[in-house]
């Protein structure tokens, strides 16, 4: 197992301005979380195989009412896996809700929401009765040293649910989609929430604000982004999504996290004798 994870830890590549990570699921085959509870805070469960700057890594959270998040195979975009979640919503599973988030273990800032230059995702709607439904993608800021303290602090929401009326990107159902959310900042729309519509409230349109400008309001009053999250809220409608290579960054250097799966141990083996041959077929060669 530690020969395991050696070579899965070493699954990073870096450029000057540009990373990518692998995230790993925590189960060989693929992980399949569930929280048959409907209460709120939801079940947490920590992906341990990468840890990034000042320890932060990603959890599966607000797991409620039987939604089921992982990352697995089940749709495979850059690699043999990505994050698959699947709301059961219906009227007697009517909080069934799950998200996968990024943030530190001390809650502290991942960076400031002035220097935010990355955020963004591969998104795939593969099933739901709803009209344009996407993944939704969150920013968790504040005005504090760490996530739960200072005076106001709330998400920045992208739901092309929440409010249809404002012009969304068109999503198509069934097929993968790379959304760059800060090249369309400045005619994307987010909703504030919490005491962060305190904050935003004079420039909010129907509850609404365009990114770049929360972005710009925040940035000046020296707001930090403590977690960056994907999910899909409480509803009563049925949801099928998946998400991949994750993109978040600050100060032009951008982080994509690559979410693949932990193969079972008798592929293990045999990736492990292919690449033993190869080598001896490159040793003979010399």
């Amino acid at each position: 197992m530690k020969k395991i994870l050696a070579v899965l830890g070493m699954a990073v590549l870096v450029s000057a301005s540009f990373a990518q990570v692998t995230v790993f699921s925590n189960n060989a085959g693929g992980d399949f979380y569930s929280d048959p509870t409907p209460s709120n805070p939801g079940g947490t469960v920590a992906i341990n195989s990468y840890i990034g700057p000042n320890g932060a890594q990603w959890f599966y959270n607000e797991m409620k009412d039987s939604a089921v998040i992982g990352i697995n195979g089940t749709q495979a975009r850059s690699g043999n896996g990505s994050v698959q979640l699947n709301s059961i919503g219906t009227a007697t599973n009517p909080n069934s809700k799950a998200s996968i988030t990024y943030a530190r273990s001390d809650l502290g800032a991942l960076g400031n929401v002035a220097d935010l230059t990355h955020w963004g995702a591969d998104l795939r709607t593969e099933a739901t009765p709803l009209s344009n439904a996407n993944f939704i993608m969150r920013l968790y800021v504040g005005d504090g040293t760490n996530a739960i303290n200072g005076n106001r602090q709330g998400f920045l929401v992208w739901d092309t649910q929440w409010n249809p009326g404002f012009s969304h990107p068109a999503i198509t159902y069934g097929q993968w989609q790379t959304f760059d959310l800060m090249s369309i900042a400045s005619s994307l729309w987010v909703r504030p929430t919490n005491s962060l519509i305190t904050t935003l409230q004079p420039n909010l349109t129907s509850g609404e604000i365009l990114l770049s400008d929360a972005l710009s309001i925040l940035g000046g009053l020296n707001y930090k982004v403590f977690s960056a999250n994907a999910g899909w809220g409480t509803s009563n409608t049925p949801y099928e999504g998946y998400m991949d290579n994750y993109t978040l960054g600050f100060n032009g250097v951008g982080t994509t996290h690559n979410f693949e799966v932990v193969p079972e141990p008798a592929t293990m083996s045999l990736l492990a004798l292919a690449a033993l041959r190869r080598r001896k077929k490159a040793t003979a060669k010399k």
